[in-house]
């Protein structure tokens, strides 16, 4: 039902509760029925080109998802609900209007692919750069994202291709724009001798509080 100008979804889709594809993009839709929940084989649902303002919550109840296209809306904000769709491979919510990623993004476990670029993204929340040892996309370009976390970058368990991860188009001052450009392998090179320094630094003050402790211990 792509292109078809709908400005209300129809609800004859709602009787066919073995659908596993939904395709409503290109369309006028704000809202979506509560009935949608009935739809517990639903895989895969497009709502790209729409018009929500809000995230569709109704969704939410769809917990069969694995894939969701929310691009090119004008959605503000995740919920926190968002955890439920623990099936969820693909998400994306490009080109919106989203401020920040919530925490609870990290109990989507089955996440493969996260695209959250053109949104107005000011930070990559530290949170969520342990959480991903599947993830295999991140797009995170044309956001105003200044500094990366040392995590997303150098943490090993991260199973990032060097050509899948994009912070491209952002304000970055660390690492600086110019590395971030050229790729995640580049930005590796570039902030491994400085993660080593701060873990170092992180030690030897570990090792320092440890020793202060001590000596108030005896006195």
């Amino acid at each position: 039902m792509s292109q078809m100008a709908l400005t209300i979804f129809p609800k004859m889709v709602l009787r066919c509760d073995d659908l596993e594809t939904l395709l409503f993009n290109r369309n006028f839709l704000r809202e979506i029925p509560r009935k949608i929940s009935r739809l517990d084989c639903l895989e895969k649902l497009d709502l790209s080109y729409n018009r929500f303002s809000e995230f569709p919550e109704e969704i939410l109840s769809v917990t069969s998802l694995k894939e969701l296209d929310l691009s090119h809306n004008v959605i503000t904000s995740i919920p926190i609900d968002i955890r439920y769709f623990r099936y969820l491979k693909i998400l994306n919510l490009s080109n919106n209007r989203i401020k920040r990623l919530p925490n609870n993004l990290k109990h989507l476990v089955s996440l493969i692919c996260l695209n959250v670029s053109c949104n107005k993204l000011e930070e990559y929340p530290l949170s969520l750069c342990s959480c991903y040892a599947q993830l295999q996309i991140l797009k995170c370009s044309y956001n105003y994202i200044s500094i990366l976390p040392y995590e997303i970058i150098m943490l090993p368990e991260m199973c990032l291709k060097a050509d899948a991860v994009d912070f491209s188009h952002n304000p970055l001052t660390f690492p600086p724009v110019e590395v971030c450009n050229k790729g995640l392998e580049t930005m590796r090179n570039w902030i491994e001798p400085k993660w080593r320094n701060m873990k170092e630094f992180k030690r030897r003050r570990v090792m320092a509080n440890s020793l202060s402790k001590t000596k108030t211990t005896y006195h």
